[in-house]
């Protein structure tokens, strides 16, 4: 009977193999126990990865639609918001000039078409109003402001009511500023067109993205800016004009307050519909996200045991191979 012998090269290169696996055993065991998943989903399901794929696939696809439907959301809250600060500073100004106006006072004409010159400087400002990056008022065009500043749209103004010294003509004028095709759109919006529709699970979809064109958002800006005007030393001389321009004003920010509150009903349907397929979604994301745990989950006990398993035999290779290191001839004799 032949006697089979390892030299000492044969014997260390057996070590360094059987110690690589053992510490890649460590490391997959360790991660195995701390994600609770198996890092070879296909050995631990038998190789039949049909229904692993299937799920995986539906986990993509309904996640990508739930982050998107959480975007608009988002989106459609913080024009809500935006909506409701500007609703509230029109309702406040018309009060304010129908006082004034009242009181024939061209001292309080004065304080309050002052307020009303700051209010039209607030709302260009919650206009540009952005969240994560994103303009939320500039349609497509999320990269920019949705209008110019106040202070620029109203230089703008001046200039285009220039020469003129009737509250009645400088109303007009100023409606015509506003009005679609007009110098609002030229030079006051610097957006683009609205965005898309978001789809929603089964079919319809919302609209949640508001422009600085809308109608509502137009009269309430020609509104405080006939006001605004007044502030700007238009019509200086023309007590009476002043006064009426400021009567103007405060009528053209009644009416629109009501056309603020629809825009808000209406914006308000769609965001529940957006928030309500978002809790869908995120419903059917957990789900999926159990039965894939179910398909490649590990037993932690198992694991932990393989695991202490495998560290036994790391330390007791290394023993091993501490001893077989001391040895020598002289120590054998």
């Amino acid at each position: 009977m032949s006697l089979v012998t390892f030299g000492d090269l044969a014997q260390s290169l057996a070590g360094r193999v059987q110690s690589s696996r053992l510490r890649s055993d460590l490391s997959r065991l360790s991660t195995e126990l701390t994600t609770g998943r198996t890092q070879d989903a296909a050995r631990h399901i038998g190789g039949d990865t049909t229904a692993l794929s299937a799920l995986d696939r539906s986990l993509a696809r309904l996640t990508a639609e739930r982050t998107t439907l959480s975007e608009a959301a988002l989106q459609a809250d913080v024009t809500q918001s935006a909506i409701g600060t500007i609703s509230d500073e029109a309702a406040a100004a018309a009060s304010d000039l129908a006082a004034a106006v009242s009181s024939g006072t061209p001292r309080q004409v004065d304080l309050v078409t002052q307020e009303a010159r700051d209010r039209f400087l607030r709302i260009s400002d919650a206009l540009n109003t952005r969240v994560a990056g994103r303009s939320v008022f500039s349609g497509t065009a999320t990269d920019r402001a949705a209008v110019a500043t106040g202070s620029d749209m109203l230089a703008l103004l001046k200039t285009a009511v220039t020469g003129l010294t009737t509250a009645g003509d400088i109303s007009a004028a100023v409606d015509a500023w506003f009005a679609p095709g007009g110098g609002f759109d030229s030079s006051g919006y610097q957006g683009a067109a609205a965005r898309g529709r978001v789809p929603l699970p089964g079919g319809g979809a919302a609209q949640v993205g508001v422009t600085a064109q809308e109608p509502a958002i137009r009269e309430t800006l020609a509104g405080l800016a006939k006001a605004a005007l007044v502030a700007e030393g238009v019509l200086d001389g023309y007590s009476s004009a002043r006064s009426a321009l400021a009567s103007e004003a405060g009528a053209d920010l009644f009416n629109a307050r009501d056309s603020l509150t629809q825009l808000q009903a209406t914006l308000g349907a769609a965001q529940a519909s957006v928030t309500e397929a978002e809790a869908r979604r995120t419903t059917e994301v957990a789900a999926l996200q159990i039965s894939r745990a179910d398909l490649v989950g590990l037993d932690p006990y198992e694991t932990a045991s393989r695991l202490k398993q495998a560290e036994t035999q790391l330390d007791t290779l290394y023993a091993v191979t501490a001893r077989l290191s001391g040895l020598s001839l002289t120590r054998y004799l």
